[in-house]
């Protein structure tokens, strides 16, 4: 099968599922704010970004996994492909050993003595708290089975399995609903279920069909001492976006409650709803980027990383669009209990998305290549600034809104550096990667603002409204980024696979 062709299917795949996961998610998340109060769920999203700031430590080997794994896939060395899922599992093992017990001591301890949780509730907290550490290092133990499946290009399963993953989350919230335990406890306690159960299934599925995880090799140090190396640099990356995320949780927590936790919470629902779209795109081409790498198809490399930049962006702007123009009026009809400050979370975390897109596949490059030093100090001397910033700002009195302020900032400015980092690497140019999506991204957002924008501001707000703001905000983003988005090459290409889709 062509690679282009390989592509697109498991891109269908993988849009198949998340159409389903939307419907399920939008449904459970409603539930689930109504049953749990704003109070409640804002607590479990905070004490979620207590556990995801412990991640900064794990997730540089968690990538260095799936690079590796990847790589070897592309080259084709089973014996030494043996030799790194056996490794990468028992570095994992010892890494989940080690994250359990960190995270219990000084988890526990910054959840009970430092944080703004209600007293009242503390004690649902720190179920909470526990929940989520075994099921973060599962997570940890489960990374390799992963790395495996999503190398092999087996999305196929991998659908099945998140997809069985929302249903047993919708099934959490019919049992919820009907507890007559502590909701939130009810619900932390749930959820670890499934995670148990869908780990379980990665295991199995991955021994059944690579034979790299059937059987542990020695543990080979000189491998996992070239895998941490290459981890190390990732390091500062991971340590910096995990600051940016977590991090700013914690510190909207302390200025201002549980209750602004609960509208990011939502804001954070939201953007994963739409970039996941995203994502599925981007989990479909990673492969491709580091085995074109790794085979030295630098053209087809240029080409993966400059489509994947640009219609990552224009993927992100269809679905955000009509969300930022109707927020207020969807979040009514999806949540009816709406937290104060939600509406500008939402809108300001999806335009922030879109411009961190720009930089995924620019980052994937760089990381086939194995030389992650000057990408690791580059964005994180650049990323590292947004959390002082953001305390700054909060230290001065100003609103929780001027987190995500300078989160644009910042991330805007990053994109530009990734550029000059990886240049060199896989021969790019900065007017190359300007001309292919700067430029093409612009454009398409300046022309298709203007309609849907005016349609919004004449009528009146309705469930109408909607539904027309969201056909005018699709044909508009659609024709631009058909006419002025894409290359000659590539309309050409649009138009005959309509025709030939037509004449059969």
């Amino acid at each position: 099968m062509p690679q282009s062709s390989k592509i697109a299917k498991n891109t269908l795949i993988m849009y198949v599922r998340m159409f389903v996961m939307l419907l399920i998610g939008l449904y459970t998340s409603r539930v689930v704010l109504n049953t749990l109060g704003v109070s409640n769920y804002g607590i479990y999203n905070v004490v979620g970004g207590v556990v995801g700031m412990f991640s900064i430590i794990s997730s540089s080997l968690s990538s260095s996994i799936s690079r590796y794994v990847t790589f070897e896939i592309g080259h084709g060395d089973l014996e030494r492909l043996k030799d790194i899922f056996s490794s990468s599992l028992m570095a994992q093992v010892a890494m989940a050993v080690a994250m359990f017990v960190l995270m219990e001591i000084v988890g526990v301890w910054f959840l009970n003595y430092k944080m703004n949780i209600p007293v009242e509730r503390l004690g649902a907290a720190n179920v909470v708290m526990h929940c989520s550490i075994v099921s973060f290092v599962l997570g940890l133990l489960n990374t390799p089975f992963s790395a495996e499946i999503i190398a092999y290009e087996h999305f196929g399963i991998f659908a099945y399995l998140t997809l069985a993953e929302s249903i047993m989350k919708l099934l959490v919230v019919f049992l919820l609903g009907i507890s007559p335990y502590d909701k939130l406890e009810t619900y932390a306690f749930l959820l670890l279920m499934v995670t148990i159960i869908i780990q379980c299934f990665y295991l199995l599925y991955c021994r059944k069909h690579f034979a790299e995880c059937r059987t542990l090799k020695k543990f080979n140090k000189s491998l996992f001492k070239e895998m941490t190396g290459f981890a190390g640099w990732s390091f500062f990356g991971n340590a910096s976006w995990t600051l940016n995320s977590q991090g700013v949780d914690i510190l909207i927590n302390l200025f201002f409650g549980v209750t602004l936790n609960a509208a990011r919470g939502i804001a954070n629902q939201v953007n994963s709803i739409v970039q996941g779209f995203v994502s599925n795109f981007m989990v479909t081409m990673n492969p491709q980027i580091t085995k074109s790498y790794a085979q030295g198809d630098y053209e087809y490399l240029h080409k993966l990383v400059f489509s994947g930049a640009k219609y990552s962006f224009f993927l992100m702007l269809l679905f955000s669009l009509p969300i930022c123009l109707e927020t207020k009026q969807i979040l009514t009809l999806w949540l009816k209990t709406v937290p104060d400050y939600a509406v500008i979370f939402v809108r300001l975390t999806l335009i922030s998305t879109m411009i961190f897109v720009l930089g995924t596949t620019l980052t994937t490059a760089q990381s086939s290549t194995g030389k992650m030093k000057k990408m690791a100090i580059g964005t994180s001397l650049i990323t590292f600034l947004e959390f002082p910033f953001v305390y700054v700002c909060f230290k001065l009195g100003m609103s929780a809104v001027s987190c995500y302020v300078v989160h644009i900032i910042v991330y805007l400015v990053l994109q530009f550096v990734k550029v000059h980092i990886v240049k060199d690497y896989i021969h790019i140019t900065y007017g190359s990667f300007i001309e292919a999506v700067m430029l093409r991204v612009v454009a398409v957002v300046a022309c298709s603002l203007p309609l849907p924008v005016l349609v919004c501001h004449l009528m009146d707000e309705s469930i109408f409204r909607l539904l027309v703001v969201t056909l005018v905000s699709a044909l508009s983003t659609a024709a631009c980024v058909f006419y002025v988005g894409m290359k000659e090459s590539e309309r050409g290409y649009v138009t005959l696979y309509i025709k030939t889709k037509f004449r059969k």
